[in-house]
């Protein structure tokens, strides 16, 4: 959270199931939400607050054992998404 509050990164992408699973509890205004990539799949997403804004952060799978492919057409997405467009998990 320090790093997010000190940058104030518009977008998060942890490339890492283990380090999401660590990662803190959303804060922001549109916490718990899933990233839909149609004929890609669903990724984790969520907002942080920080002092001029939110960022939105994603959870993908490692490199190492995530197919290319679909990480880079995901991240492709999520670089154009807005917080607003987030699927709300049910």
């Amino acid at each position: 959270m320090r790093l997010i509050h000190a940058l104030e990164p518009d977008l998060i992408f942890v490339f890492s199931r283990k380090a999401w699973k660590r990662w803190p509890e959303y804060d922001g205004d549109h916490p718990d939400r899933t990233l839909y990539v149609e004929g890609v799949g669903q990724f984790d997403a969520g907002t942080y607050r920080h002092a001029s804004g939110e960022s939105i952060a994603f959870g993908f799978g490692h490199p190492q054992y995530a197919p290319v492919g679909p990480t880079r057409i995901a991240v492709q997405a999520a670089m154009r998404i807005e917080a607003e467009d987030l699927l709300l998990n049910a």
